[in-house]
């Protein structure tokens, strides 16, 4: 939903003087690094989107974006390079000349002579930047809460700094900050899960002799000599524990997503399941014995399973 500008405005007059700095200043560093990587990439400069401006900058020999002035109203203390009073005055610097303009962002390419697709980019940019702004002011208004979207979050996560920001400023945080926390707290969960087979005992290997539902498995699968117990290399192992902890407890449907994606091929068994079906359900099976997934139910289909 976007707001209109004074329903903007409304929302920002109810936070506190250090929240609507913080914002300020969270928008201008997400607007400078936004035009810093379309002129960086416009260069033929390969930028990851998580680069600082700081360091794309020294990658650039012409326009950098300065920052901009908010005048609350159209204002004639901060105009147009014509003269024109404007209420958001944009600034950029020419690295070469060291030659500053002020203008709305509208105008940047008459100003700047930037390529059309650049300006394009960037104007396009700012417009979701404006979003993400209008998304935390919505948030706020209607009483949003951290743990209502995250649940607790565990304590040895570490939140990145634009995350911890929002938490400390007491401000909602941007879907993709609750989905990079969602992915943190996945990872966590698969460093301890990964963690856990490495100190899995002897004991574990008895649990085969208990599903006699299962037929042999072909000798051209995925068993390892060096891993008897779990049969599957890395690769299969994380991705199975990434289904697992994202929600998807059937273990026949991890199976076939795993050869969708290509990580596994499609042999088959007679019964028409996946031919490392018992190796994949045994290597869940060792999550319920360590109490960090239990079995839901089960029969000679399918095994069914949720991680807690």
């Amino acid at each position: 939903m976007k707001l209109s500008q004074e329903e903007r405005d409304q929302i920002l007059c109810t936070l506190t003087q250090n929240q609507r700095d913080f914002l300020n200043e969270t928008m201008t560093r997400g607007r400078r690094t936004m035009v810093a990587n379309a002129l960086a990439r416009s260069k033929g400069h390969h930028i990851s989107d998580d680069t600082p401006f700081e360091e794309v900058e020294h990658l650039l020999d012409s326009w950098i974006y300065i920052g901009y002035i908010d005048a609350g109203t159209v204002s004639s203390d901060y105009p147009y390079e014509c003269g024109r009073p404007l209420r958001y005055q944009h600034s950029v610097q020419d690295r070469s000349t060291g030659e500053v303009k002020k203008f709305g962002i509208h105008h940047l390419r008459e100003h700047t002579g930037l390529d059309p697709k650049v300006v394009y980019d960037i104007v396009k940019g700012f417009d979701k930047i404006d979003y993400e702004l209008d998304d935390v002011l919505i948030k706020k208004q209607t009483g949003w809460k951290l743990n209502q979207a995250l649940g607790q979050i565990p304590e040895d996560i570490v939140l990145p700094a634009d995350i911890q920001g929002h938490i400390d400023h007491e401000l909602p945080l941007l879907d993709r900050q609750i989905q990079k926390i969602r992915r943190l707290i996945k990872e966590r969960k698969i460093e301890a899960a990964r963690a856990s087979l490495r100190n899995r005992s002897a004991t574990d290997r008895a649990f085969q002799q208990s599903l006699p539902l299962f037929e042999p498995a072909p000798s051209n699968t995925f068993v390892r000599q060096d891993e008897p117990l779990l049969g599957l290399d890395d690769q299969l192992q994380d991705a199975i524990l990434e289904l697992l902890i994202s929600g998807e407890g059937s273990a026949r449907r991890i199976c076939e997503s795993l050869i969708s994606r290509r990580l596994a091929p499609g042999l088959r068994l007679s019964s028409g399941k996946p031919s490392f079906y018992p190796l994949v359900v045994e290597f869940i099976e060792h999550f319920v014995a360590s109490g960090q997934c239990r079995n839901i139910s089960g029969d000679y289909r399918d095994r069914v399973y949720e991680w807690l």
